[in-house]
C-alpha cells in the first residue's frame, strides 16, 4: 500500500449558524471590515459554512450554504470584494 501523499491529505469541516427573528444578531464575516451577513437567533433555518484545508496548507475558498431555493440579493452587502473567492449557494 503507498502512503497518501500531503498534498492529497484534506480536511473538511463544516460549521454554522441559526437564522431568526429576535433582536439578538450575529454578524458574520471579517471582524477588520464590515460583516458579510448579520443573522439573529429565533428561527430555525440554518446557514452553514464549509472549509477545506490540505496538509501543506492549501485551501479551498469557504462555501457559504443559505436556507432555500436560491441566492437572494438582499443577504448580501453591495459590496463583496472582500469575499470575491468565497462561493455562495442554497
Amino acid at each position: 500500500m503507498k502512503a497518501i501523499k500531503p498534498a492529497n491529505r484534506w480536511n473538511a469541516d463544516e460549521g454554522g449558524i441559526i437564522e431568526s427573528r429576535s433582536g439578538a444578531t450575529l454578524a458574520v464575516g471579517y471582524a477588520e471590515g464590515s460583516p458579510l451577513a448579520q443573522k439573529d437567533f429565533n428561527s430555525r433555518a440554518w446557514t452553514s459554512f464549509m472549509e477545506c484545508v490540505n496538509a501543506l496548507g492549501k485551501y479551498l475558498p469557504p462555501l457559504i450554504i443559505f436556507k432555500g431555493l436560491t441566492l437572494q440579493q438582499q443577504w448580501f452587502p453591495v459590496a463583496l470584494e472582500d469575499h470575491e473567492h468565497w462561493q455562495f449557494t442554497a
